[in-house]
């Protein structure tokens, strides 16, 4: 009867070994199955980090050097041409993109816009809010820029206001980098 006791006992034991064993097995794969997807969280921590750096990186070596800065209000955007060269009495602001007319004459103003791939832009130029003349650049369905020109000779008083403004079409960016420009002078 002993040795019948001790060999259910061991036979219990073993089975107790073996549940053991099998429990060890299924908590070492659940282990190993956290293990690998800590250590992929780590690599796509990686290489969200990487993309992140090399998006870092073409941002700044196509970031124009001068931003045209663009002012949203409602649709309709006035652009702001930041990089001023000759501003002569300082009637140009390039805070609020306004000409404010100093002296009554004759006037002529010219302006580029420029878009860069997949952008467009319907500029317009205004006297004392009324549309004078308009130009349209148009790369939207395109990789490459696109460039428009216009110009206006206009007469102004005193205290008049000339700038350039998005048309209610736009994409609202242009490009900088003295590729869009706004210029104007008196002729008499």
């Amino acid at each position: 009867m002993n040795s019948f006791i001790t060999l259910n006992l061991l036979l219990f034991l073993s089975k107790k070994s073996l549940s053991v064993t099998v429990e060890d097995n299924k908590l070492q794969r659940i282990e190993n199955a956290v293990k690998e997807l800590q250590q992929q969280r780590l690599e796509d921590l990686k290489r969200i980090e990487s993309l992140e750096n090399e998006l870092s990186t073409h941002n700044r070596k196509y970031r124009p050097r001068h931003m045209v800065k663009i002012c949203q209000e409602l649709e309709i955007i006035t652009i702001h041409f930041d990089r001023v060269i000759t501003n002569n009495g300082q009637p140009y602001n390039p805070l609020d993109g306004i000409f404010h007319t100093p002296v009554t004459g004759t006037y002529v103003f010219v302006w580029t816009t420029t878009n860069r791939d997949h952008s467009f832009m319907n500029s317009e130029l205004l006297k004392n809010g009324v549309r004078v003349a308009r130009a349209m650049s148009d790369a939207m369905d395109h990789i490459d820029y696109a460039v428009a020109t216009s110009f206006a000779v206009i007469n102004l008083t005193v205290g008049d206001e000339v700038w350039i403004q998005s048309g209610t079409w736009h994409s609202s960016a242009l490009a900088g980098d003295d590729y869009s420009s706004f210029a104007g002078w008196i002729l008499n």
